[in-house]
């Protein structure tokens, strides 16, 4: 295990179809990484390194009392991690093993040690790095202490009741290290769990004259490589399956020495090792990452799978993100259980190789665009489409339409050296005709796949897209299976000659039987033989076919119609059968124009004479025209959430499209339904990539109250992204931070049980009144208590394992206030960077809660640039707008989302206020949802709506006048009835003359939906203890049956200004998981 190659790590990589079982990662207890300061939460199992073999007794003894204590330690971050004891180590050799294997005694004495060892260390398993069995005898010992050791365990699990312990082992990945020979390949099946096979340091300076890569997948031009010591030696030579195999990831390299500093390659003349700054000549990935900082150039090579960087005379050959990214996707395509790290302190100080991530973000380049390759801006795309090669139907091979696509790899990847290339073939222009015929025999499906597999592979493509518009019969289907099943199977066949990765293979097909029946897709063979496919789910109502009324081209739903993209991706899982995770959904980067009959009737489904046309767009117009038609002619643009489309009009020109709202909204989508992804049609069309680069939004944020009476440990943490311990205290006298309850520092750790991804922020302030507000206005005024204030905040929230701090002034009302917190915010976050700059770990989250409208203090005394530049986003609290103490003479919706008949809303407080007045950005906004009411008593029992005559304050039996949702949700199943009015986005319930106006799941639902349909980075709420038993609003999520809901029940009451967001929750489906892809 090579004790020299300093640290290496993990990996968290959520990629094409499924995650690893085995995100692996060796801890060195000599590496100068404290366990205290792995962030475990990359790792599903982290490796103890090393027990060493007492060759006198072959008992296990432990070179530190770290090992002791380091489940305890890397669970606090990530309570699901599996550690393992791992044994031996490059430095202790192998005579120690081959002496304690030869005999039955001595393998006991191993044995016994390692499960006594283990257990009394709290491990959940053992590892074992034998480097490196040599010969027969050493394999025949190697095997039965194998069997004696799984036996062992089983028994000892038996007698314990406890789960057994893990076994796994570290083993040479080339003959290059070792003959793997002698390593007892069927023994190994039987009895591990898996093996860590160490595909690095194939080739190091020692010896060297030129320099190499240390750690290739693949070696064109040589016999040692990844790929060849997993595919060629442990899986076909030694049997091993698949699935007992994690592939190395070494975050390390070894530096060589240049020959001649202008010749720099790979294969570059070198006077043996050389030497960098820091790191020496086998630099961690930390020291070759600040070597590239101080000016050394960086070069990722696709073809071996490796980087490289050079500055000088000295050059460095290593894995950076690409190269990781690279093998983890192998690993996965391999049906390889996993990957792992040596070791884990090479990583650089965010965690960079460690959170490098893989997903499917498509886009199609149409040759014919007027997009030159060169001008793509390929880092926002993990896939591109080079579209279109075409199928000769005389000889039924594939032909290229332009020079440009033999360097369109190449081009592509200059700006994002891990984008993948597929060449796709046919498309809309090329029609049917061609594929039924060739697809009809065996023979021409065997030239058109040699044919394909041949072109991409001289043209470098990383895969083959098929765009068959479409089949149209059954027998068409049957032969579309053929090929498909065919085609893989030549690409799996051509993979093992070549020794190349496999092709990827994925195919563009019809979203919705409005454009082709679906029934003729052959949906086994798909889900069997293709990566994915993409769905095209856009033109599915268009001018030649809707003459009469303005359409949406591509909605997500259609409450008034069959076609839609939700009905087209569920009639792709549900009736032609393929899984979520086949499918990627389609984004339309351009739109259709219409004529309006009336330009005074713009809306949709508005009157129209059939086709019109935009200036430099004609009747089909790419987004950047429709930008230049609403910039230079004043066209009005709309977003409709109802069906997740976009149109804007200028005079009688009419066109429908699909902006950022819709983009962000149906990326959501695909996120909630476990779609694999996202693809564009075509990227050509985009606008200063502002489309490409639509995300979703990722906060779910809740506020716990430390004297809610809800413990910390009954939050079902696995429902929020972020969670908010509230509150900390300003001392007025020291201006430092306190903590009101031992609870705090405990708080994260408690939550991360449930779930380890969870983010905790320290929430200081709350809302104190007047008296809380001064002492923030005091401590703001003055640098010196800034700093104290700043200083303390920091020191408290790493010294109780906080990821973040969350302000709650309640609130700075006047200029002074606002001056003063804006020189507050740029220090904290100056503060903020230069702590992590010195303690390594990433940096502190800075947000801040506040006022979501004039109603509640004025919004002027903000400082928005200050927020903009320094916090990572602000939760706005849009409720609490119209309240008992306030409003006695009638019931009012507490936190409306919209207000037809006054001016303050949620609505009007994000959209208006925060994002059109104070210019803070959406994706720097969370919405405010509350888990509580407020009471009314009525005047007439029989008059019970909103606005309804009132006498103040009510009360309800076991919630008072301000009850939380569960007292709200008790009172209702004690007989109070429940309504839920779509006009404001709110719901009350009543019985006698208690009334109460709060937030139920349709109001949740729609406010969630909204932050979505605007760009928000997300929502929260205050606080988590309101919630019921069963969590029923944190767990809002999207309801199926609420979509069959009808326009009309969705639309009552409502102003024509919202009608479109009315029911955006019931056809969005609410609260979809709120991360972009890029990754998982």
């Amino acid at each position: 295990m090579a004790l020299f190659s300093i640290f290496t790590i993990l990996l968290l990589l959520f990629l094409s179809n499924a995650e690893a079982a085995v995100k692996g990662g060796y801890w060195y207890y000599d590496s100068g990484l404290d366990p205290s300061d792995i962030d475990s939460s990359y790792f599903t199992h982290l490796f103890c390194a090393f027990a060493q073999l007492d060759s006198t007794t072959n008992h296990l003894t432990l070179p530190s009392t770290a090992f002791s204590t380091f489940t305890q330690t890397v669970l606090q971050n990530n309570p699901s991690l599996k550690t393992l004891l791992s044994i031996g180590g490059g430095g202790d050799g192998s005579a120690p093993f081959s002496t304690m294997a030869n005999n039955s005694t001595s393998r006991k004495a191993f044995i016994d040690s390692s499960i006594q060892v283990a257990r009394s260390n709290k491990f959940h398993g053992l590892d074992l790095d034998w480097e490196y069995p040599s010969s027969d005898t050493d394999k025949t010992n190697l095997g039965l202490l194998l069997n004696e050791w799984r036996a062992a365990i089983a028994q000892e699990a038996s007698s314990s009741g406890n789960t057994p312990l893990l076994l796994s082992a570290a083993v040479a990945g080339s003959n290059q290290i070792t003959n793997l020979q002698y390593y007892p390949a069927e023994e190994i099946a039987s009895n591990m769990d898996w093996v860590n096979v160490m595909v690095y340091d194939l080739f190091v300076p020692d010896g060297a004259g030129s320099t190499q890569p240390p750690a290739p997948l693949y070696n064109p031009t040589g016999l040692f490589s990844g790929d060849q010591g997993i595919n060629g030696s442990w899986i076909n030579q030694l049997g091993v399956p698949p699935n007992k195999l994690a592939i190395g990831l070494p975050f390390y390299g070894y530096a060589w020495s240049l020959v001649d500093d202008n010749v720099h390659g790979l294969f570059a003349a070198a006077n043996g090792a050389g030497s960098i700054p820091s790191g020496g000549s086998t630099p961690v990935y930390r020291d070759i990452r600040s070597f590239i900082n101080n000016g050394a150039q960086t070069v990722y090579n696709s073809t071996y799978v490796t980087n490289y960087c050079y500055s000088g005379t000295t050059w460095v050959g290593y894995d950076d993100t690409q190269s990781v990214s690279a093998k983890v996707n192998y690993a996965k395509e391999r049906g390889l259980i996993g990957y792992f790290a040596w070791q884990i302190g090479g990583d650089d100080n965010n965690w960079t190789l460690s959170k490098t991530e893989a997903a499917v973000k498509g886009g199609y380049w149409y040759y014919d665009s007027g997009l030159v390759p060169s001008a793509i801006d390929s880092s926002y795309f993990t896939h591109l489409f080079c579209a279109f090669a075409k199928l000769n139907p005389n000889t039924n091979k594939i032909t290229l339409p332009s020079s440009t696509f033999s360097t369109f790899t190449q081009t592509v990847q200059k700006k994002n050296p891990s984008v993948k290339t597929l060449l796709s073939i046919g498309g809309g222009g090329e029609g049917s005709a061609p594929f039924p015929t060739m697809a009809n025999s065996s023979a021409s499906r065997k030239i058109f796949i040699d044919s394909s597999i041949q072109v991409a592979r001289s043209n470098n493509f990383h895969g083959l897209d098929l765009d068959w518009e479409y089949p149209s019969s059954e027998k068409e289907k049957t032969n579309f299976g053929l090929l498909l099943s065919e085609w893989r199977t030549a690409i799996t066949q051509e993979s093992r000659t070549s020794g190349k990765i496999p092709l990827l293979l994925s195919a563009a097909v019809a979203g919705s039987d409005q454009i082709s029946p679906l029934k003729y897709y052959n949906g086994e063979a798909i889900s069997k033989n293709l990566d994915w496919v993409n769905v095209m789910v856009y033109d599915l109502f268009i001018p030649s076919g809707s003459k009469t009324t303005t359409r949406p081209p591509a909605p997500l739903y259609n409450p008034g119609g069959q076609f839609s993209g939700d009905q087209g991706i569920t009639a792709w899982i549900n009736q032609v059968g393929v899984g979520a995770k086949k499918l990627a959904i389609g984004l339309p980067f351009y739109g259709y124009a219409w004529k309006l009959v009336n330009a005074n009737n713009h809306g949709l489904f508005a009157a129209a004479n059939g086709g019109g046309s935009t200036p430099s767009g004609d009747g089909t117009p790419l987004y950047t025209d429709i930008r230049s038609f609403i910039k230079n002619q004043g066209a009005k643009s709309v977003y409709n959430s109802t069906y997740v489309t976009n149109y804007c009009y200028s005079g009688t020109t009419w066109v429908g499209y699909d902006d950022t709202q819709s983009v962000s909204a149906k990326v959501n989508y695909a996120k909630g339904r476990g779609l694999l992804g996202y693809f564009a049609w075509q990227i050509g069309g985009d606008d200063s990539w502002t489309l490409s680069k639509a995300e979703a939004a990722g906060v779910k944020g809740g506020y716990w109250y430390y004297d809610s009476g809800l413990d910390a440990s009954a939050i079902d943490s696995s429902y929020f992204t972020h969670l908010f311990c509230a509150f900390a205290d300003l001392d007025s006298n020291t201006n430092k931070i306190t903590l009101p309850s031992s609870t705090f520092s405990t708080f994260t750790q408690t939550v991360q049980k449930k779930n380890p991804a969870v983010k905790t922020l320290l929430s200081i302030g709350g809302g104190g009144g007047p008296t809380l507000a001064s002492k923030f206005s005091t401590m703001a005024t003055q640098n010196s208590s800034r700093k104290t204030f700043i200083d303390s905040s920091i020191q408290v929230a790493r010294a109780n394992n906080f990821h973040g701090l969350d302000l709650d002034w309640e609130y700075p009302n006047s200029n002074t206030d606002k001056t003063n917190l804006g020189f507050l915010l740029n220090e904290w976050r100056a503060a903020i960077k230069q702590e992590a700059r010195i303690s390594g770990k990433t940096q502190l989250l800075l947000s801040g809660a506040v006022s979501g409208s004039n109603q509640i203090s004025p919004l002027q005394y903000y400082p928005a640039q200050g927020i903009t530049n320094n916090m990572d986003w602000i939760n706005v609290m849009v409720y609490d707008l119209f309240i008992p103490d306030g409003y006695r003479n009638s019931t009012q919706p507490p936190a409306p989302l919209y207000n037809p008949s006054g001016i303050f809303s949620g609505s009007e407080g994000i959209n208006v206020s925060w994002i059109n007045q104070l210019k803070v950005p959406p994706n720097k906004l969370a919405i405010g949802l509350p888990f509580y009411g407020y009471a009314w008593t009525l005047v007439n029992a029989n008059v019970h709506g909103l606005f309804a005559g009132a006498n103040g304050a009510g009360s309800i039996p076991s919630g008072g006048s301000t009850p939380v949702y569960r007292d709200i949700r008790s009172f209702i199943n004690n007989g109070a009835q429940t309504v839920y009015n779509s006009t404001y986005v709110t719901n009350y319930c009543y019985s006698g003359t208690t009334w109460v106006g709060y937030d139920d799941t349709q109001s949740v639902s729609a406010k969630v939906s909204y932050a979505k349909s605007i760009g928000l980075i997300g929502y929260f709420a205050w606080q988590v203890g309101g919630d019921d038993n069963n969590w029923t609003l944190s767990k809002t999520e999207p309801l199926d049956g609420a979509r069959t809901l009808s326009p009309a029940t969705c639309n009552r009451g409502r102003s024509q200004v919202n009608a479109s967001d009315l029911c955006v929750a019931l056809k969005l489906g609410a609260v979809a998981e709120h991360l972009a892809f890029t990754a998982t």
